[in-house]
């Protein structure tokens, strides 16, 4: 990914040192969710967009992506873009490729370690049922 300016210049721009930057690029170090915020106006990017250029695994984006525009409304949170983001990054860490179905008990099992409520559905006190997710007690047939 190219701005127009060198390493130095760039790493000026944001703050940060040239040896920082040539270790986030070539995968070496993880930037922190500050330095991301600071390096995605130069890039004319939201950081939701860095991150996934960074992170990405473009077969994994892909069939992520597919996954979600075939679930539609069923599944609401992936239609956001953060969400399959954090999803691909999951995946990045897992170091496997995954089938529609692990996709999905991913989704589910992120869901339930972060505590997230389901999308339109009542607040409720108690937790979810394990691997509940936004599908409730019943997922559909993958």
């Amino acid at each position: 990914m190219s701005a127009g300016f060198t390493l130095r210049q760039l790493a000026a721009r944001v703050g940060a040192s040239p040896a920082h930057l040539c270790l986030v690029e070539n995968d070496h170090a993880r930037p922190s969710l500050d330095l991301l915020s600071r390096l995605a106006p130069e890039f004319g990017l939201s950081v939701d967009a860095l991150v996934e250029h960074l992170f990405e695994d473009r077969t994994a984006r892909r069939s992520l992506e597919a996954l979600a525009e075939r679930l539609g409304e069923r599944c609401p949170r992936l239609q956001d873009r953060s969400w399959r983001a954090l999803l691909l990054r999951a995946q990045q860490e897992a170091g496997t490729a995954l089938t529609e179905a692990a996709w999905l008990r991913l989704h589910a099992a992120l869901e339930e370690a972060l505590n997230l409520p389901v999308p339109g559905a009542p607040a409720v006190s108690e937790p979810a049922p394990r691997f509940a997710g936004a599908w409730g007690a019943a997922r559909p047939a993958v």
